[in-house]
C-alpha cells in the first residue's frame, strides 16, 4: 500500500478568471463558478462474453468488465456575476461574443490547477440576485476550435497518476 498523500487544497481564494478577455476577478464581479467533465461511460457496453469472472474459473462470482466505452464527452461551464451597466463583459455577453475561458487556482508556485476552455459561447444567461445585488447566472457551451481543440488542463505539481 502506497503511504498517504498529502492533500493541497486549491482554495477559491486563489481564483484567477478571464473569459473573452474579460479578468472577472480584477472586476471583482466573480460570484461563484463551476466547471465540469462528465465522459458519459456506457455501463452495460463492457460485458462481454469471455470478458471473466471476478474470481477467475468461479461462475458465482458474477462478471468483470472486460472494456471500458464511453458516450459523447459533455464539458460544462457555468458562473454567476456581478454585471455593471454598459460594462464590457454584459455588451460581450449580449452580442453573444465568443473566446477562451482560462480558471486557474493555485495551493503555491509548485501546485496549481490552470484549465482553458479554447472556445465559449454564452448559452443561458439568467437575471438573479445575490445578497440583494443584481446578478447573472450564465451557461456556457464548449466549442471545438480547429486550432487549439476543446480543453486544455495543466495540473502543476501532481504526476501522471495525479498525486504529488
Amino acid at each position: 500500500m502506497p503511504a498517504a498523500t498529502l492533500e493541497k487544497l486549491l482554495p477559491s481564494a486563489s481564483l484567477a478568471l478571464t473569459i473573452n478577455g474579460v479578468d472577472y476577478v480584477t472586476n471583482k464581479n466573480i460570484v461563484s463558478l463551476e466547471t465540469s467533465w462528465k465522459n458519459n461511460i456506457k455501463m452495460d457496453a463492457g460485458f462481454f462474453p469471455g470478458s471473466g469472472f471476478q474470481t477467475p474459473g468461479d461462475a458465482t462470482t458474477g462478471a468483470v468488465r472486460g472494456r471500458l466505452e464511453f458516450g459523447d464527452r459533455q464539458g460544462t461551464l457555468k458562473f454567476s456575476a456581478r454585471f455593471d451597466n454598459n460594462s464590457t463583459e454584459l455588451t460581450k455577453l449580449k452580442a453573444q461574443t465568443t473566446g477562451t475561458a482560462t480558471i486557474l487556482l493555485q495551493f503555491d508556485a509548485n501546485n496549481s490547477l490552470s484549465i482553458t476552455w479554447q472556445k465559449v459561447s454564452f448559452a443561458t444567461a439568467e437575471v438573479g440576485e445575490t445578497d440583494q445585488f443584481v446578478t447573472v447566472a450564465v451557461e456556457c457551451t464548449p466549442i471545438y476550435d480547429a486550432t487549439n481543440g476543446l480543453i486544455e488542463v495543466d495540473p502543476i505539481g501532481w504526476t501522471k497518476n495525479g498525486r504529488p
